[in-house]
């Protein structure tokens, strides 16, 4: 079965991930898969998976516990990295940047990005969060940013050295499960189980939205 599915930011592809280690792209005015571009992860399944903004490649990542990116306009796979035992729990993709988040989703985790121009250079940065749950993350172009998000814990890093610029512990009452940018990048929001958080990446205001 599908274990996630995503449109491409241009609309033309959509890419899904299926619990039997494939991850296939459909063409999404035609309706019909692009076979040549399809993924494998061997006989493990894929958890997650991530399209640049770009739209020149995807990555996923599965139960292997390896993150593969490859190409989204021709049959090539541009790289392979190995998250060795740590379990992946999420990444995510724009332009040249993938990050990823593994650990085993309790006490310890870590966040590793990547210039995916640059795979066999290593990470560009990585960071071990321990004591945190994450299991959200998202990238911020025109900001230089990346945002991650788990239980009731909301941070924002420099895209490119990893230094944190903001963080708040208590930015939700439980697990947040969900965070996203404005086109713009001037606002990310996140969202819990009972309220929605708008802080500004810059100025750090934040603005709040609470549902009963």
């Amino acid at each position: 079965y599908v274990t996630r599915a995503l449109y491409s930011p241009d609309a033309k592809n959509i890419v899904a991930s299926y619990r039997d280690g494939s991850v296939r792209v459909w063409d999404a005015e035609t309706q019909t898969e692009n076979t040549h571009l399809q993924g494998t992860h061997n006989t493990s399944y894929v958890n997650a998976v991530a399209i640049s903004h770009d739209c020149t490649m995807y990555a996923s990542g599965g139960s292997d516990n390896t993150v593969r990116i490859r190409d989204l306009r021709s049959p090539l796979k541009v790289g392979e990295y190995s998250v060795a035992n740590d379990g992946l729990l999420h990444m995510s993709a724009a332009g040249d940047y993938v990050v990823i988040m593994a650990g085993d989703g309790q006490d310890d985790n870590k966040v590793v990005c990547y210039d995916v121009r640059k795979l066999d250079q290593g990470p560009i940065w990585s960071q071990y969060i321990n004591g945190k749950k994450f299991r959200q993350s998202v990238i911020n172009l025109k900001k230089n940013a990346v945002a991650i998000v788990g239980y009731k814990t909301l941070i924002v890093r420099d895209l490119t050295t990893g230094e944190e610029r903001y963080k708040n512990d208590e930015a939700h009452r439980g697990w947040i499960f969900g965070v996203a940018c404005s086109p713009d990048g001037e606002f990310m929001i996140s969202a819990g189980i009972v309220n929605i958080i708008i802080p500004t990446i810059i100025n750090k205001h934040t603005f709040f939205i609470t549902y009963s």
